[in-house]
């Protein structure tokens, strides 16, 4: 199984592959993040880092262990120009090449092969506030995106999760920490805290989504988005077509025909 996340905009230089993964890093070990080894049988979290490497910790015990900047970056190199390698030849060690494969958006793990291959898919906007800022009104409608504080929700999470078996229903990411409960209609003028209001969505869809970027079409469940991200890697998703409950068409249909007008 394959799934990634992270952020690029048209507006803003694309990271290097060490500023991708430590920023990545920093985002995950602020909410306690762990995670397993390629073949599950070791649980990881993060013990520290610095400019030029991050240091994970086995949480079952055992020496901590350090990726390095010129290390990562050479193996990454690596595994760009081959596409594919075996799960033992990316890096020295397996918690090393685990923690590459967690913290990349471009490097998969695929179980069936055991291979770690290279993708070019996975590149939403690096910083989607900046990219806000920078556009003109017009092209945004004058919304202003805000990232809400969404507490109390985990009630709320855990429904979505189960329903949606711990995917974001459009990106297909099954990364928790990056996964935030989406409400359809806004909790606060809805009132409508049922799973038939949420969708599972990948934090920066999330943004997209409450902010009327970003739309699901009822009467087919496509995605459909707004003219401003035209341009911008949020393009792949135009169109999709996801799958959801159809209880949730009720929902959408209010919302949809709100910004209609908007989208493409």
């Amino acid at each position: 199984m394959l799934c990634k996340h992270y952020l690029k905009s048209k507006t803003c230089p694309r990271m290097n592959d060490w500023e991708i993964i430590l920023n990545q890093a920093k985002k995950l070990a602020e909410s306690k993040a762990e995670w397993n080894s390629l073949g599950g049988n070791v649980k990881y979290r993060f013990f520290g880092m610095d400019s030029n490497r991050i240091v994970v910790d086995r949480i079952s015990g055992g020496d901590l262990a350090v990726i390095g900047k010129i290390g990562a970056t050479r193996a990454i190199s690596r595994l760009r120009q081959l596409k594919q390698i075996p799960k033992t030849d990316l890096i020295n060690s397996v918690v090393r090449q685990t923690t590459l494969v967690f913290l990349h958006p471009s490097i998969v793990y695929d179980v069936n092969t055991k291979m770690i291959c290279w993708t070019e898919n996975n590149f939403p906007l690096e910083n989607l506030q900046d990219f806000i800022n920078e556009a003109e009104d017009d092209q945004l409608n004058k919304i202003q995106i805000i990232i809400n504080q969404r507490k109390n929700q985990s009630k709320f999470k855990s429904n979505l999760i189960k329903v949606y078996n711990g995917k974001c229903a459009i990106t297909g990411i099954q990364i928790e920490e990056l996964l935030e409960a989406a409400h359809i209609n806004p909790h606060s003028k809805s009132g409508v805290n049922k799973s038939a209001n949420g969708i599972l969505l990948r934090s920066d869809i999330h943004t997209l989504f409450d902010n009327e970027l970003m739309k699901i079409r009822p009467k087919d469940y496509k995605v459909k988005i707004h003219k401003s991200l035209f341009g911008t890697e949020y393009e792949r998703y135009h169109n999709l077509r996801i799958k959801l409950p159809e209880r949730c068409r009720e929902f959408l249909i209010l919302k949809y025909k709100k910004i209609s007008h908007n989208l493409v």
